[in-house]
């Protein structure tokens, strides 16, 4: 192990330990019992049209598609410092029918995890001054972003990939990870420090190191910025780094390699309009406008990634006025300048941290764009509308997963999509 990784590693066990010294109280040692135990459910059912799009074997057309999940969630309290979290369910998606052959076009079952994570509070459990989750959970880091955005957990930096969509389709405008979660607020000041195991795509199992902060200014504004040691530690060096032919390339005289290792950054603002502008018939919120921006690897090598623009994804968002007639309605409105198709098929197939070369001279997917209404119908009912030119993956049938292209490449290509969910 390198000196860097040592120091790394020694300081986020010195976080740890020193936050729960001076964070202990006697009370925080107690006899473990259960004081309470709540089951819910959730279910969203979402269905829209892909109005134009591709794939790899062909082009889509005004294709309907619908998802249905049903999640059963279990929160149990141990005490006024512990608790467990759990949401396990299943997913009916239906895959692009990709063939004539009767199976591309039923529908399938999927399991779905939605969370699985143990969470202790120290000091007051009411305010408490560090809290530590540990397992699988749900992170989301702006709060602003309805769709787009969230590039701290959502993108792969070598090759520059963004992923905004999963197997539920609206609403998910946020990452899944695995691992510690440690978060902390102190008046204005929220910070969190996570480190997480790769469990989603390969190589699996890489930790990554990842510390993201903001600043509330007088309820106006707030600003963050983050982060992210990318892969830092590889339980396999030979697939995260690994030293072949196929992955080499030449740096004058030498020969160097290119790896999926990356120091990725992000930075975020919201100004809250409606303080400056008070109206009475304002929703909450209504009138915010909010950016996103992030650098997917500061270094410039080898012949694919010698451009550190071409590694910048900016999103800029607004909210428009709905007059409580809508809980949101907002536009966000994405430029990622990569001249390479947003594919995953090189990491997947080939295990190799190059991008796939597209086949004509330039792509036109530059500029990604979402419209996103929200209302809720009743306690436990929401209704959501989404109208987006995004990174939208479907469900190939062939291989049961999403597509490794996004399915939506020119600018003629959109989607529409309603959600409905309910639960108690």
């Amino acid at each position: 192990m390198s000196c860097v990784k040592r120091l790394v590693l020694s300081a986020l066990f010195g976080f740890i330990v020193f936050f729960s010294i001076v964070s202990a109280q006697p009370d925080t040692i107690q006899t473990v019992s259960l004081q309470s135990n709540r089951l819910s459910t959730e279910t969203a059912f979402e269905f829209g049209q892909v109005v134009s799009g591709e794939y790899d074997g062909g082009g889509l057309d005004h294709l309907w598609t619908s998802r249905l999940g049903v999640w059963l969630k279990d929160e149990a309290i141990v005490d006024k410092h512990l608790q467990f979290k759990t949401s396990l369910g299943l997913i009916l998606w239906s895959p692009v029918p990709t063939g004539t052959f009767w199976q591309s076009r039923e529908p399938y079952w999927s399991p779905s995890l939605g969370e699985a994570q143990a969470i202790y509070k120290f000091g007051d459990a009411q305010q408490p001054f560090l809290e530590a989750a540990t397992g699988y959970f749900p992170f989301k880091y702006n709060p602003d972003a309805r769709n787009l955005g969230e590039y701290m957990y959502r993108t792969q930096a070598y090759p520059p990939i963004v992923m905004n969509t999963n197997w539920i389709i609206v609403n998910r405008d946020l990452a899944y990870l695995t691992g510690l979660h440690l978060s902390q607020t102190l008046g204005p000041f929220h910070h969190d420090l996570l480190l997480t195991t790769e469990t989603e795509y390969d190589p699996l199992w890489d930790f990554s190191l990842g510390y993201i902060a903001s600043l509330n200014i007088s309820n106006f504004a707030t600003i963050g910025a983050g982060i992210n040691f990318w892969r830092f530690w590889s339980v396999d060096e030979d697939r995260t780094s690994s030293k072949t032919n196929a992955n080499s390339y030449v740096n004058g005289a030498d020969t160097g390699y290119y790896t999926y290792k990356a120091i990725k950054a992000v930075a975020r603002f919201s100004f809250d309009i409606k303080k400056l502008i008070p109206m009475d018939l304002l929703g909450k919120e209504d009138l915010k406008f909010y950016g996103e921006g992030a650098i997917l690897g500061f270094a410039d090598y080898g012949d694919y990634y010698d451009t550190i623009s071409q590694r910048i994804p900016i999103m800029l968002g607004f909210n428009i006025p709905a007059f409580t007639l809508l809980d949101v309605f907002s536009f966000e409105l994405e430029w990622f300048g990569s001249p390479y198709p947003n594919d995953m098929s090189s990491e997947i197939h080939s295990m190799t941290p190059q991008p796939v070369l597209s086949n004509v001279a330039s792509i036109a997917d530059d500029m990604k764009w979402s419209i996103f209404a929200e209302r809720k119908i009743l306690n436990g009912v929401t209704l959501r509308l989404q109208i987006a030119r995004d990174h939208l993956r479907l469900v190939d049938f062939n291989e049961k997963r999403l597509f490794y292209r996004e399915n939506l490449e020119t600018q003629d290509d959109w989607y529409w999509m309603v959600q409905l969910t309910y639960g108690i």
